[in-house]
């Protein structure tokens, strides 16, 4: 890991996106569905896991639904987790 992304290790990163009418800055794949693959800002990093979408706490298998309905409002918040450490 590189000293910027090792600090944040562990922990839950949200950030604010931009909705409707603009698409998704990410794409999720992986075995579970939640994990960003590709990425077109440089605030959100390849291998971050999914853990929430507007304050709610999703499962890597609701993930994709939770995002087309936030996806929807101007503005909605993704927390994003870098390790594999679960709460």
């Amino acid at each position: 890991l590189t000293r910027s992304l090792a600090q944040i290790a562990d922990h839950d990163v949200s950030i604010e996106v931009q909705g409707f009418p603009l698409p998704p800055p990410f794409k999720v794949g992986g075995k579970h569905g939640n994990v960003v693959t590709k990425s077109t800002t440089n605030t959100i990093h390849r291998g971050w896991r999914i853990v929430a979408i507007s304050g709610t706490r999703v499962s890597g298998s609701d993930v994709a639904a939770a995002l087309a309905s936030a996806q929807r409002a101007p503005r909605y918040v993704v927390t994003f987790r870098l390790g594999e450490r679960e709460d």
